[in-house]
């Protein structure tokens, strides 16, 4: 299972004042509740200096073949698009242009990396294409994902690490693109933001009614080593928790924000089931449009990075403490990441190969062990032989002392007539009772 990584960022403000304490770079303080993430970016803090902590280790998880999902939440005007997206230049990019960027940089002659992307927006419940505005009621789907191999056991107590075999959602009649270079990319993220739905309010000037959802599909094939992986990103711009008395939103925009806090509230409730020390057997991922497609990366096969946005206004002090909270549950999600791998026929020949030779190795050691079963030794860790240690009139309980001038480790073998009786590790002084009833049982004192 792998932790949620959860990261708090401070949108710089206008004010002098600030709402909250920073002791050292993963623990904060606000109006009294102190709160502990895995990084804490404050007001000053670059957004190249954001990817690399928080977006760049991403990259070599996708390459291994992993699911990954990188969310933003936090309330209106806090700064969530500014992370995902960012400015128009370099210095200015954002989690998303940054990741892909590395991305298509990780192609060489030995990997090939196809990348194919969707863009789409759940506004007002409706899922709606944002490379196609015209199609704005998409439906989720669930199908067998034939590019993940059913558990293949191979006569193993376990399956393979690999393994996979899950129904996954997906947004069915998405427009899919490929991209061949980052020109692609930008372009899909220009024509995505120009089509996303956004209102002005008291508390934002050009608010994200909607949550963006930029769907990346990587297929991974290794030419030497026969092996294709495929790894999904998830790149989400959550639309913000809105206080409406503050928000001032009234009309088409009330009910938007009305919208958008049920979508939201729906989320933290399946975070706070996914958390609880007895989950219930089933998780309501179907409340909503949202939790429902992202359902791998909340509690299922995908590593997931949460980034807190927050604002230090001491006028939202409320609103930044419920939102470090929301991201201290989150924190305690456990996922089940695992690589998603086709293997090929050749591969397979080498696996069987490999499991041969462990086989033959054993056998080997299995016979000089069984040379040895009659001569009762003492032999140091590393193997060197030592002087032979007899052991007269073993009986059911034989007490053996380990003297001083003997190597700091040892590996102590007693056999009794035809039986072969345990060894262990063991350590100067270290007084061993061996038990000839319970061969897996010794006591050290």
């Amino acid at each position: 299972m792998s932790d949620v990584k959860v990261y708090v960022r401070f949108r710089p403000t206008q004010g002098t004042e600030k709402n909250y304490t920073l002791q050292g770079n993963q623990d904060v303080t606000v109006d009294g509740h102190s709160f502990h993430f895995d990084n804490i970016y404050n007001e000053s803090t670059t957004q190249k200096q954001v990817y690399e902590d928080s977006g760049s280790p991403l990259v070599q998880d996708l390459m291994k073949g992993f699911n990954v999902a990188f969310m933003a939440y936090g309330q209106t005007g806090a700064g969530k698009t500014h992370t995902m997206l960012g400015g128009q230049t370099k210095s200015e990019y954002g989690i998303i242009p940054r990741i892909m960027s590395d991305l298509f940089a990780c192609e060489t002659r030995e990997l090939q990396i196809q990348i194919q992307c969707s863009y789409v927006e759940i506004y007002m419940e409706k899922i709606r294409d944002l490379l196609n505005p015209a199609s704005d009621n998409l439906k989720l789907r669930e199908a067998q994902d034939l590019k993940q191999p059913q558990q293949v056991t191979m006569k193993r107590k376990q399956p393979l690490a690999y393994s996979v075999n899950k129904k996954s959602v997906y947004v069915h009649g998405a427009t899919v693109q490929e991209l061949k270079h980052m020109d692609d990319m930008l372009e899909l993220l220009d024509t995505g933001s120009k089509n996303r739905v956004v209102a002005k309010t008291l508390m934002n000037e050009a608010s994200s009614r909607s949550h963006a959802i930029c769907i990346v599909m990587i297929t991974i094939t290794d030419t030497v080593k026969k092996v294709v992986k495929h790894g999904k990103l998830f790149l989400v711009d959550l639309a913000g928790s809105e206080d409406i008395r503050r928000s001032g939103a009234t009309g088409v925009t009330l009910d938007q924000a009305k919208m958008i806090n049920k979508s939201l509230s729906t989320l933290s409730h399946v975070i706070q089931l996914l958390t609880e020390s007895s989950a219930p057997p089933h998780i309501p991922y179907r409340n909503s449009k949202l939790t429902r497609l992202l359902s791998d990366a909340l509690g299922g096969n995908s590593k997931t990075v949460l980034m807190l946005n927050v604002t230090p206004a001491l006028d939202s002090t409320f609103e930044t403490v419920k939102t470090l909270q929301f991201g201290t549950r989150a924190k305690m999600m456990k996922n089940h990441a695992m690589v998603n791998q086709d293997i090929s026929l050749e591969s397979y020949k080498i696996m069987v190969d490999n499991l041969k030779a462990e086989v033959s190795y054993w056998m080997v050691k299995f016979k000089e062990l069984e040379k040895q079963k009659k001569t009762p030794r003492l032999v140091s860790y590393d193997s060197v032989p030592l002087p032979i240690v007899t052991v007269p009139n073993l009986e059911a309980k034989t007490v053996m002392h380990v003297r001083q001038d003997t190597p700091l480790e040892l590996s102590v073998f007693v056999s009794s007539d035809e039986d072969w009786v345990d060894h262990a590790i063991v350590k100067c002084g270290d007084l061993i009772i061996f038990d000839v009833e319970n061969l897996f049982r010794f006591d050290r004192f």
